[in-house]
């Protein structure tokens, strides 16, 4: 299993997941590691952190 934040294995046990909900995402699931991990560069917002909301 892989998760969706990170694109790095699982452990089987080590996984959550996550519904998402609103209009745009809706029945949709998303499997994260337990513990915060490091975002993918390819999941990275393209605007510096704060901008753009």
């Amino acid at each position: 299993m892989m998760c969706d934040r990170c694109d790095q294995p699982i452990k089987p046990g080590q996984e959550e997941r996550v519904p998402v909900g609103g209009a745009s995402g809706a029945g949709t699931v998303v499997i994260l590691h337990r513990q915060l991990c490091r975002r993918s560069p390819s999941h990275a917002a393209p605007y510096p952190a704060g901008l753009g909301r």
